[in-house]
């Protein structure tokens, strides 16, 4: 059976407003038939679970910043899961917070505004002509103060002039609840290494982190994850930067 639509997931990395952390990003995953990468990631999922100790195994996520050596050959096995499927489809936006060509923000009202306008921009250029997405995003609160829900201004895409397609539904998930959540959380968290790594030195030593992002660059035949780059085939994999280049 022909899918009908196409499901997108979205989780980010850093914190938006001001404060430390330099870097901000949102990655993308975006799939007609969920089914092949589901299974592959369970699999992994499920050895992994298997191979922990109790504790550790105990509410276990595959999580770009708690990556170990004990669980390390699990997330080089989930990375080769998505370059196996062949109309796998992933971008990631980045934000360098200290580049002049950052606004800080001062084009929506509040960090709340922006995280949803960054979101609604990453859909808008990964949605192709006529198609119709499903939004299932990685749950953040939305501040009491704000009358603005995540889910009804994403909806808002389909009245866009520049939306090529339209979004029929959105959801916000804890990421527990979503393995295709936390392959996005991998996927990016790799192209955010290679940015923290190129742009601030002494930053990204450690060797498990390193080497989940040399694994995605290895499929990819690139040598950073931290320029804006695009690989269309054999499976899409982009970087967009925002606010500087590498």
């Amino acid at each position: 059976m022909k899918p009908v639509g196409s499901f997108v997931f979205i989780d980010e990395s850093g914190v938006l407003g001001t404060g430390a952390q330099r870097f901000f990003g949102l990655g993308l995953l975006k799939l007609q038939d969920t089914a092949p990468l589901t299974e592959a990631v369970h699999t992994e999922y499920q050895r992994v679970r298997g191979a922990l100790p109790g504790p550790a195994s105990c509410g276990f996520e595959f999580k770009f910043n708690t990556v170990k050596n004990a669980g390390l050959p699990f997330y080089l096995r989930l990375i080769d899961s998505y370059f196996s499927m062949p109309t796998s489809h992933f971008c990631a936006l980045t934000l360098d917070k200290h580049s002049p060509r950052f606004d800080g923000g001062r084009s929506f009202p509040t960090v709340w505004d922006a995280y949803i306008g960054y979101s609604r921009d990453l859909v808008r250029r990964n949605t192709d002509p006529g198609e119709s997405v499903c939004v299932l995003a990685d749950y953040l609160g939305k501040p009491k103060a704000s009358p603005a829900y995540y889910e009804r201004e994403m909806l808002e895409l389909t009245g866009d002039p520049r939306m090529p397609g339209q979004v029929y539904n959105v959801c916000m998930l804890e990421s527990h609840a979503s393995l295709l959540i936390q392959m996005v959380d991998v996927l990016l968290g790799a192209v955010m290494y290679d940015l923290l790594c190129r742009k601030v030195p002494g930053k990204g030593t450690d060797p498990c982190k390193q080497a989940v992002a040399r694994h995605v660059r290895h499929h990819l035949g690139w040598t950073t994850l931290a320029a804006g780059a695009i690989q269309t085939a054999p499976r899409y994999f982009s970087v967009l930067r925002l606010g500087g280049r590498a």
